[in-house]
């Protein structure tokens, strides 16, 4: 039975836009919050391009200060509080106002650079707070010095350190506050990811790839491994969904290897296309890896959506991905870079409509035991119990 908004602890939960169309995980999370929680949602900005429902949240917009008057006084607030979140006048007497008025159990804020930005608010108005790193967050960044300086009065006062993947403790150096660390990755609703046949009228294979086209993703690599397979298979398909700063160069590269009619290219989609796109798909791929600057994932969620519609995956030894896929149980794996290993993966795949079931099989299994919605929301549920029971 679930609570009335009147009896429902309330929960500020903060990130810099809401929602991108890159983080649906942040809405899913925000969105399970709400079944247990009266949910707030505070932003610098708000979007929705994939039309969510957000009539669950009460939404706070805060703003940044743009003439010098304003500037000047946001400055003074930053001091006063001790916080680095820069905000006009409004936005801080607004703010000041909900965080003294709405008696918010705890803050939870999504991406290392926002819990700094809020953690000065919390401590001034001694408000619990819990974290949860998502990927660039506990990599690229670090190499900012001011940001790291700031993470360990962070992890002192945070009540829950959520990470995504367990290479995170490393990365971030959290030994110190361990007891307050959870590994919670993100989930997928197999309410919406329902697997169906993919009608195969042909003998075409058609292997997928879904997530911005950057530089850890590898896209680059993906078209010259299929153009290598393409040359000795003629049946099979490369459909690429997301965009980037690499779609480009990768076009240019499917232009160049002669089997461009092969490849297909859709940008930027919504949920909704990418759910057809892998309904449709044989094999999914997701090679990603460590980028020249040092940037890593955490553990991507496009994968979790594949195996949830029974699709077997082959992706790369990075970050959480082997604490998902164990190779050849529920997947496989090649190491970072290696487009040897990734072609062989792909290629006994191809070849192999047995082994294909039998993995997309495994990695459904997995993923409704360990990856759903519901699963994941009740160990973070548990953590804002405990703040609630005082733990």
């Amino acid at each position: 039975m679930q609570l009335s908004m009147k009896t429902k602890k309330k929960i500020l939960v903060f990130n810099h836009i809401f929602f991108l169309i890159s983080e649906t995980f942040v809405y899913q999370q925000a969105r399970d919050l709400a079944q247990t929680f009266d949910v707030h949602v505070l932003s610098k900005e708000f979007m929705n391009p994939h039309g969510f429902d957000c009539s669950i949240f009460k939404k706070h917009v805060i703003k940044r200060p743009k003439s010098l008057i304003s500037r000047i006084f946001a400055k003074l607030i930053r001091m006063i509080i001790g916080t680095s979140l820069d905000v006009d006048l409004t936005s801080f007497l607004h703010l000041r106002k909900i965080l003294r008025k709405e008696n918010f159990l705890a803050i939870h804020a999504h991406f290392g650079p926002n819990a700094i930005d809020i953690l000065g608010y919390a401590k001034a108005y001694h408000i619990p707070l819990v974290v949860t790193f998502h990927g660039h967050d506990a990599s690229l960044l670090l190499k900012n010095k001011k940001y790291k300086e700031r993470l360990p009065e962070l992890f002192e006062y945070a009540s829950g350190i959520i990470i995504v993947s367990r290479h995170m403790i490393r990365n971030l150096e959290l030994d110190p506050w361990l007891d307050k660390v959870h590994v919670i990755p993100c989930s997928v609703d197999p309410e919406k990811f329902v697997g169906t046949s993919n009608g195969k009228s042909s003998d075409v294979v058609k292997i997928v790839h879904s997530g911005r086209v950057v530089p850890t993703k590898g896209v680059p690599d993906l078209i010259k491994v299929f153009s290598e397979l393409a040359d000795k298979y003629d049946n099979i398909e490369l459909h690429v969904a997301g965009d980037g700063k690499e779609l480009e160069f990768s076009q240019k590269l499917a232009e160049e290897s002669g089997h461009n009619d092969k490849i297909t290219f859709y940008g930027r989609v919504s949920q909704d296309k990418v759910k057809k796109l892998l309904n449709d798909s044989d094999i999914f791929v997701l090679n990603s890896r460590t980028d020249d600057k040092g940037d890593m994932e955490g553990t991507p969620v496009t994968i979790l959506e594949a195996m949830c519609l029974s699709k077997p995956v082959v992706s790369t030894i990075h970050a959480g991905i082997p604490d998902v896929i164990q190779h050849g149980q529920n997947g496989l794996l090649a190491n970072e870079y290696a487009n040897t290993e990734l072609k062989a993966c792909i290629e006994q795949l191809i070849h192999n409509a047995a082994l294909r079931k039998r993995l997309g099989l495994e990695g459904k299994a997995t993923v409704d035991k360990r990856y759903t919605n519901r699963v994941i929301q009740e160990k973070i549920n548990r953590i804002f119990e405990g703040i609630s029971n005082g733990k």
